[in-house]
């Protein structure tokens, strides 16, 4: 009887080529899960390729601001630059200073940091990151939360002579609006300020 079940399925077939077809289906098989990881791990080599040539570009095209992007500048940073601004206007005068901070590849423009100079009645005089704002009187201007920015700036700083004004604006890197933090500082009927990215 058990010569009979076991003969059955192997009727016209000897046993050698049943167990040559068994061991070709987990070949087979074995090949087919070679092949998805092979395909997988080609999958993400590439991704990891084109990321890399991607960063590369950007470093290259951009002189770092793209990485200068993910690693915000400091409080401190802003704090320093800002004073060296206004060393550099005692030292060259207000109208080179202007000039100097006008100038998008100048020394006091560094990834998201750049100087801007407004005079006490809202108009600017500095802008390191957009020149088409330099010469008109922008003291109605708002930010994304519709805030009077530079109606505060100018209040705070005949209040206290420096500080901190926060406010929403577009990030010169990234190109998104993003939470700012100005430092300014009054030196005679101007203001002088450098702000960071949150």
């Amino acid at each position: 009887m058990k010569n009979n079940a076991v003969e059955k399925p192997l009727a016209g077939k000897s046993v050698p080529s049943v167990v040559a077809t068994a061991c070709c289906g987990n070949l087979v098989a074995e090949k087919t899960w070679h092949r998805r990881k092979f395909r997988n791990y080609q999958k993400e080599t590439m991704d990891s390729i084109l990321k890399t040539l991607f960063l590369s570009i950007m470093l290259f095209l951009f002189g770092g601001s793209a990485a200068l992007a993910a690693e915000h500048a400091t409080a401190n940073e802003a704090v320093a630059f800002t004073k060296s601004a206004i060393e550099y206007i005692k030292a060259e005068g207000q109208e080179n200073a202007l000039k100097e901070f006008n100038d998008p590849k100048g020394k006091f423009h560094k990834g998201e940091l750049y100087i801007t100079v407004f005079d006490l009645n809202g108009m600017q005089l500095a802008n390191g990151s957009n020149h088409r704002a330099v010469g008109k009187n922008l003291i109605n201007l708002k930010d994304a939360d519709d805030v009077y920015f530079i109606q505060e700036r100018i209040k705070m700083v005949k209040a206290k002579g420096s500080g901190w004004l926060d406010y929403n604006w577009p990030n010169p890197v990234t190109k998104n609006i993003e939470h700012k933090s100005m430092y300014s500082e009054k030196l005679g009927d101007i203001i002088v300020s450098c702000g960071i990215y949150k």
